[in-house]
C-alpha cells in the first residue's frame, strides 16, 4: 500500500455546496482521500467565514458562474466524470442553476446526487421560510429544550450558535453518499439521488428528547422533583418566569441549577478554576470518585449506599444511581464534594480522577481546547497552512480508518483557486458493470443488508451507531451485560431510543461460557462495535489480534473518548458527553466562566459520536470490498470540536464574537429571538436588515427597542405572514411538546414521529430514522427489545444450549423483570 494512499482514493466529488452542510459533506470525503473541486460563485463563497479553510481544506477549488455558458460547460465537463456531486441550495435556486437530480443525472447517469434541502421534498414544516440555521434551529426546538432544566421552569428561550443541524447534515450526507457509492460498485447499480434535511438531520440529533413513555414509572423523570415540587411550586415558577422580567429569569435559573445531580455538575478547585464531574448511576464511577476525593467512608456513615439498583428499586439513598438521590441526600453529597474539591487545582485532580477512571474535565474555553498538546498529540487538532489564513489550527479527521487498501492521514490544506479550465479529470471510460442499461441503486433501507453487526457497546455513542447500521438494513446483535455497570436510565430507558432495530442478547463476557459466545457470535459477523477500552476488551480475551485471528474479514470500530490518529497521552481517558462537552469548551459558551451549561445530554456529542463511527464504517467498507476487514476509530473529542466548527479553528486573528450565555438571544438584532404576545417568534434575515424588518411590521422607528414593542404586541401567526411577506425568513419559535402537537397523525412526506406499543409501559413515542432519502427511506425499525429477549434464539442459531447457559449464568434472558425496572 502507497503510504500516501487513502480509502477513498479515486472518488471523485464535485462539491456545489454553500454555508456549512454541503461543503462539511465535501470535507469530510476530502479527508478520506477523496479528489474534491469545489465550484464557488466568482464572487466568493456565499458564507464569507474563516471557517472555509477548514470546510474547502483537501479541495481545489474554482470560481464558476452557473449561468454563463462558458462556465457552465467546464463544470459540465468535471460533472460526466464525478462520482458524487454536493449541493444544499434551496429548490428555486436547485431549478434555476439547473442542477436537480434529473439534470445532474442527464449528464451523468453513475453520479450519486446528494442534496441537503432545509426541509423534505414536500414537507411544509417551515413554511416557506428559508432554512437558515437558526430557523432550522426554531423549529426544532434546539432553543427551548436543548437546556435540560429552562423549559420545565418556564424560562425564556435561549439562543445557541452550534449548527447542528447543519454538522449532523454533513456527516449523515457523506455517510450516506458512500455507502450509495458502495451499492453502486458491489451490486452494479446506477447512481442515485439522496437528499438529507437539515430539519431531519436536526431532529436525529435529538432524538433521546423525543422519547416519550406512556407509562413511565417516576424514576425516570428527568430532573426527579418532588411531588409537591411539581405540582405546587413548579406552576407558580413557570407563572413568575413569565412575568417578573429578567431578575425572575436569573433567579429561577439558579434554582434550576440546583435539580442537577452531585455526581453530574460542575465545582470551583483550590485554584478557582471549575471541574466538571460525571459519575453518576454508575457504581464503580461514584464509587471511585468518592474514595479519590476521600469522602467514601464519611458519605456511607452517612447513610448513603450502594446497591444493585436492579435489584435494590426506587431507592432515594442509592449512589449505584446518584441521579435519584433525595433533593436533602443530593444537597448534602454537593457540600461533601464542594469541600473535598477545593483542596487542590482543578488539572490536579483532573489527572488523580481520570487516572482511577472517573470521568470528569476542567471547564476550558474552545480556545484553550484547541491549545491543548494532549489534544494536538492525539491528531484530533492539526495544524495547516492554508494559502490565505497562514497557519490554521483545526480539528482534525472526523473518523480514523485503517485498511489493507488505504488509511486516513492527516487533513491537507485548503489549495489556492484556480480557473474552471485549469481543473479537470480524466475521462473515464464505463466498464460492462457501468453500462447506463443497469439498474439503479436500491434503496437506503437495503444497502447493508448483507452484513451482520455485533454491538457491544453501552450509553449513547455506540449504541447509535448500531442503530445506523440497523436503519441501512444490517442485521444487529446487541450484547447487554446480565449485570450492568450503569444503571437502568442509562441502559434501559436511553435504550428505548438508541437499540431500535436490534436482537438483544444478554451474555457474562466475565465467565468462559459468555466469552466463547461471544466468540462464535464474532466469528460470523462483519462488523464489530465496541466502546470498552483496549484493556478491556484485552480482560476479555478479544483483544485485536485475538479477532483478527478468529475473523480476518470482521471491520472493529472502537469508540471511545479521545482515541483518534495516534496513541496520545489522554488515548486510554474514559468520557462521556458532558465531559467533552466541559473539556472543549461548549459548556463554556452556552453558559459563563462562574456557571458553564450543560448543552443537552447526548444530543450534542454523543449522537454525533456514533453518526461518525456509522461514516467511518461505510468508508472502510467500500474501502475493502469483498475483502473485509480494518478498523475505525470515533471519538467523543472528535464529534465535540466538529459540532463547534465555527469556532473550532485558530490563525491567531483577533478573537471572533461569539454569542454566548443564557439570556442569548441571536447573532444580530436581524437574526434573534423575540417575544410575541402568544410564543416567541425567531427571524432570520440576512446581514443587517433591520430596517425591512421594521418596514414588514410597520414599526415607528428602526431600532431594537420599537421592535421588541411592535411584536410583543402581535400574535406569531401574524408576525409570519407579514415578515415572509417582504421575504424575510421567520418561524415560531417550538419545543419539544409543540412540535409533537405539530406533528402527531402526520403520514405525508416529511418529518414525523412514529410510536410502539410496549407491553408494561404502552405508547412509546420515537423520532424514527428519516434523516436520508434515495428511491425510498431508511428502515422503519423494530421496537427497541427488552434487554436479553432474544439471547436463546440467538444461542441456538450459534449452535449452543441456550438452557445451559441460562441454568450456568453464562447468559440471561432479562436483566430485570420490567422493562423499565420501577
Amino acid at each position: 500500500m502507497s503510504e500516501s494512499r487513502r480509502p477513498l482514493s479515486g472518488v471523485r466529488v464535485l462539491d456545489l455546496g454553500c454555508y456549512i452542510a454541503g461543503p462539511l459533506t465535501g470535507m469530510l470525503l476530502a479527508d478520506q482521500g477523496a479528489e474534491v473541486i469545489k465550484v464557488d460563485p466568482p464572487g466568493g463563497p456565499l458564507f464569507d467565514h474563516g471557517v472555509n479553510a477548514v470546510l474547502n481544506r483537501g479541495k481545489l477549488r474554482i470560481a464558476a458562474d452557473l449561468h454563463d455558458p462558458s462556465d457552465r460547460s467546464r463544470v459540465l465537463d468535471l460533472l460526466r466524470n464525478a462520482d458524487v456531486v454536493i449541493e444544499n441550495f434551496s429548490p428555486d435556486a436547485r431549478a434555476r442553476l439547473r442542477v436537480t437530480a434529473d439534470d445532474v443525472h442527464a449528464v451523468n447517469p453513475d453520479a450519486i446526487h446528494v442534496s441537503l434541502p432545509g426541509v423534505a421534498s414536500g414537507d411544509d414544516l417551515l413554511e416557506g421560510a428559508e432554512a437558515f440555521e437558526g430557523i432550522v434551529a426554531a423549529a426544532t426546538a434546539q432553543f427551548t429544550n436543548i437546556h435540560a432544566v429552562r423549559e420545565l421552569f418556564g424560562l425564556d428561550p435561549v439562543y445557541t450558535p452550534l449548527p447542528l443541524a447543519s454538522v449532523y447534515a454533513g456527516v449523515h450526507a457523506a455517510t450516506a453518499a458512500v455507502l450509495a457509492l458502495r451499492e453502486r460498485a458491489g451490486r452494479h447499480g446506477r447512481g442515485t439521488a439522496i437528499e438529507v434535511p437539515l430539519v431531519n438531520a436536526a431532529v436525529s440529533a435529538m432524538s433521546s428528547l423525543h422519547l416519550k413513555v406512556e407509562r413511565q414509572p417516576d424514576r425516570y423523570a428527568a430532573p426527579r422533583l418532588p411531588l409537591v415540587l411539581r405540582r405546587v411550586a413548579l406552576p407558580l415558577m413557570r407563572l413568575w418566569a413569565r412575568t417578573g422580567g429578567p431578575q425572575a429569569q436569573a433567579k429561577l435559573l439558579a434554582i434550576a441549577r440546583q435539580s442537577y445531580p452531585a455526581l453530574m455538575t460542575s465545582y470551583p478547585c483550590g485554584d478557582g478554576h471549575q471541574l466538571y464531574l460525571f459519575a453518576v448511576d454508575n457504581a464503580k464511577l461514584a464509587r471511585a470518585a468518592l474514595d479519590v476525593l476521600g469522602i467514601l467512608d464519611k458519605v456511607l456513615a452517612e447513610g448513603f449506599v450502594f446497591q444493585d439498583p436492579y435489584v435494590a428499586g426506587d431507592r432515594r439513598d442509592n449512589l449505584s444511581e446518584a441521579s435519584n438521590l433525595s433533593r436533602k441526600r443530593q444537597t448534602r453529597l454537593k457540600q461533601l464534594i464542594a469541600e473535598a474539591l477545593l483542596a487542590r487545582p482543578a488539572e490536579e485532580w483532573e489527572a488523580l480522577l481520570n487516572r482511577r477512571g472517573v470521568t470528569c474535565a476542567v471547564q476550558r474555553t474552545t480556545a484553550e481546547w484547541l491549545a491543548l498538546p494532549e489534544i494536538a498529540a492525539a491528531g484530533l487538532v492539526t495544524a495547516l497552512e492554508d494559502p490565505e489564513l497562514g497557519v490554521v489550527r483545526q480539528p482534525g479527521p472526523q473518523a480514523v480508518v485503517r485498511t489493507d487498501l488505504g488509511r486516513t492521514t492527516y487533513p491537507r490544506p485548503r489549495r489556492p483557486q484556480v480557473q474552471p479550465e485549469d481543473s479537470c479529470w480524466a475521462e473515464r471510460q464505463l466498464g460492462p458493470a457501468r453500462q447506463h442499461t443497469a439498474p439503479r441503486t436500491a434503496g437506503p433501507a437495503n444497502w447493508l443488508n448483507d452484513l451482520l453487526v455485533v454491538d457491544m457497546c453501552s450509553m449513547v455513542a455506540g449504541p447509535v451507531a448500531g442503530r445506523t447500521f440497523a436503519e441501512y438494513g444490517a442485521r444487529v446483535v446487541k450484547v447487554e451485560s446480565p449485570r450492568p455497570n450503569h444503571g437502568p436510565r442509562l441502559t434501559c430507558w436511553y435504550g428505548l431510543d438508541v437499540n431500535q432495530g436490534k436482537e438483544s442478547i444478554a451474555l457474562d463476557l466475565k465467565s468462559v461460557e459468555g466469552r466463547e459466545a461471544a466468540r462464535r457470535l464474532i466469528a460470523r459477523a462483519d462488523v464489530l462495535l465496541t466502546n470498552h477500552s483496549t484493556a478491556a476488551m484485552d480482560a476479555l480475551g478479544l483483544d485485536t489480534d485475538g479477532l483478527r485471528a478468529l475473523n480476518p474479514r470482521l471491520l472493529i470500530c472502537r469508540i471511545g473518548a479521545y482515541n483518534a490518529l495516534n496513541d496520545g497521552p489522554w488515548s486510554a481517558r474514559p468520557g462521556y458527553d458532558p465531559v467533552l462537552q466541559a473539556a472543549s469548551g461548549i459548556m463554556m459558551r452556552y453558559g459563563d466562566p462562574g456557571n458553564p451549561e450543560l448543552h443537552a445530554i447526548a444530543s450534542c456529542v454523543d449522537a454525533l459520536t456514533g453518526y461518525s463511527a456509522a461514516f467511518g464504517a461505510a468508508v472502510a467498507l467500500f474501502a475493502q470490498g469483498e475483502r473485509g476487514g480494518g478498523s475505525v476509530d470515533a471519538s467523543l473529542a472528535a464529534a465535540a470540536t466538529l459540532v463547534q466548527i465555527p469556532f473550532a479553528f485558530d490563525h491567531g486573528a483577533l478573537a471572533r464574537a461569539e454569542p454566548s450565555g443564557q439570556t442569548a438571544k441571536g447573532e444580530t438584532d436581524s437574526y434573534r429571538l423575540y417575544r410575541a404576545s402568544d410564543g416567541w417568534i425567531f427571524i432570520g434575515a440576512r446581514g443587517n436588515n433591520l430596517g425591512a424588518i421594521s418596514r414588514a411590521l410597520r414599526t415607528t422607528r428602526v431600532d431594537r427597542e420599537a421592535l421588541e414593542r411592535a411584536i410583543a404586541s402581535r400574535r406569531v401567526s401574524s408576525l409570519t405572514k407579514a415578515l415572509r411577506a417582504a421575504g424575510i425568513p421567520a418561524v415560531r419559535v417550538e419545543t419539544v411538546a409543540s412540535l409533537h402537537e405539530k406533528l402527531a397523525g402526520k403520514r405525508g412526506p416529511g418529518l414525523r414521529l412514529e410510536h410502539h406499543e410496549v407491553p408494561g409501559l404502552g405508547r412509546v413515542v420515537v423520532a424514527p430514522g428519516q434523516q436520508v432519502t434515495s428511491d425510498g427511506g431508511l428502515c422503519r425499525l423494530a421496537a427497541a427489545q427488552k434487554p436479553g429477549a432474544s439471547t436463546g434464539p440467538v444461542l441456538e442459531q450459534l449452535g449452543l444450549d441456550a438452557q445451559t447457559f441460562l441454568k450456568s449464568g453464562a447468559a440471561a434472558n432479562e436483566i430485570a423483570h420490567d422493562y423499565l425496572p420501577a
